[in-house]
């Protein structure tokens, strides 16, 4: 008999894989128990609702995003080298969880409000750590509307990735970062001059 922890891990990946391909409010917890092989009582016995298994999934992959980056970017000499490591790191990430990139992008706003604000909170403290990044890339005497555009553009530019892109068919995720990186950076460089 599988252990709780697998049990809640096969519910996530199956819950993710439904809620990135059909939706989440398309999605019911049938579906999920059918997915995950496990009855709809044995969903309930890990979450009370479909709501918690999206929190859950979010806020998984909010954590894996945020993980030890400050402390990673401390390690790293020079501004560009560290805009790179952000760049290549979450195209790596949201590479090896499309699913999660794409629940995050289309369906957290289903969740209530005070879970919202959870998943929220932590995306702001990624987005602050990304723009302060791309501040001390750009240098002083960029407009704060400016920096804020940029930083928009290149969470744009990491985030949509899930909709064209295929590991399966497409580039190698270090491709893809290193295809971003150059059009990123060099982009950001005119776009202040």
């Amino acid at each position: 008999m599988p252990n709780k922890n697998t049990q809640k891990s096969n519910i996530k990946q199956a819950a993710t894989k439904l809620f990135a391909e059909n939706g989440y409010l398309e999605t019911n917890l049938w579906n999920i128990a059918s997915a995950s092989k496990i009855s709809k009582g044995g969903i309930y016995h890990h979450y009370l609702k479909k709501e918690d298994i999206l929190f859950d999934i979010l806020n998984d992959f909010l954590d894996q995003l945020l993980g030890n980056i400050e402390l990673e970017l401390k390690n790293i000499e020079g501004n560009q080298a560290k805009l790179e490591y952000i760049i290549s790191r979450h195209i790596l990430i949201s590479a090896d969880h499309m699913n999660k990139a794409k629940v995050l992008v289309r369906h957290s706003y289903c969740l209530p409000s005070k879970k919202f604000q959870i998943i929220a909170k932590k995306e702001k403290k990624y987005y602050q750590i990304v723009y302060d990044v791309i501040s001390e890339f750009l240098g002083k005497g960029i407009s704060k509307e400016k920096l804020t555009a940029i930083t928009f553009s290149l969470w744009g530019i990491c985030n949509w990735t899930y909709v064209w892109y295929d590991p399966q068919k497409a580039l190698a995720p270090e491709n893809v970062a290193e295809i971003f990186k150059k059009v990123f950076i060099d982009g950001a460089k005119k776009a202040v001059t």
